[in-house]
């Protein structure tokens, strides 16, 4: 069948189903557990509720198996849930498809600490397994994988947005795309900066703010690290 034909057939089918209450219940735990939220009686409704901002008790029907007291949430909820829970939204509402957007199962979960790495930790090939200083993140209430990390720019290279010494938080298995903003390093040169990574039909290259700084085209000597997912000035 053809790819467009098999999608529009596929997008028909779900626009005619309804969502079974009891089944999207099972699918929302059974994500929670992929991501290694604590079970339900043990701070599973607290940890969604402080995830979506919403009540315990929206979250208690949520999650609830019993079909006579769950109820689902609004449209933008569940997509809202299946971004922060790194599930397909086909999945969860219909369980449809792949579990995982991207066909992954890369663990994802509110993080209250992250290692803390320097710029020259960073061009260690295995520097996630160093033993560095942790810092409390609890107030950004980020969804991150197990490894993402926080590290200080030390350039002016990004001035304005990412200032000389900001502190920004780090993921190396978020999926950057064009307009993304990463950390990379030139292999050649053992050099790690932050820039904006632009993608066209021709090529990919790294971008500064500062014009001082030219573009530099991806290439094999190019290592992204990961997407910058969180920053705070320190000035």
């Amino acid at each position: 069948m053809d790819t467009r034909l098999r999608y529009s057939v596929l997008a028909y089918i779900i626009y005619m189903m309804k969502i079974n209450c009891t089944e999207f219940a099972y699918r929302l735990n059974k994500s929670c557990d992929l991501n290694d939220i604590p079970p339900k009686n043990k701070g599973r409704i607290s940890y969604i509720a402080k995830l979506m901002s919403v009540s315990e008790r929206s979250v208690s029907g949520w999650l609830e198996s019993n079909p006579d007291k769950n109820y689902l949430p609004a449209k933008n909820k569940r997509a809202i849930l299946a971004e922060k829970l790194n599930v397909s939204l086909e999945y969860l509402e219909y369980g449809i498809g792949s579990i995982r957007p991207d066909g992954g199962n890369e663990i994802v979960n509110i993080k209250n600490t992250l290692p803390v790495f320097s710029f020259d930790n960073l061009s260690i090939h295995n520097f996630m397994n160093l033993d560095v200083p942790k810092k409390d993140i609890t107030k950004y209430n980020l969804v991150l994988t197990n490894n993402a990390f926080i590290t200080h720019h030390n350039d002016e290279s990004m001035t304005p947005l990412f200032s000389n010494g900001a502190e920004v938080i780090v993921d190396t298995k978020n999926q950057y795309k064009s307009g993304s903003f990463v950390i990379a390093q030139n292999i050649s040169e053992n050099e790690i900066f932050i820039r904006q990574y632009i993608s066209t039909d021709f090529k990919s290259f790294l971008s500064a703010f500062n014009p001082m700084y030219p573009p530099m085209e991806v290439n094999d000597n190019i290592r992204i690290i990961g997407q910058i997912v969180h920053s705070v000035s320190t000035h």
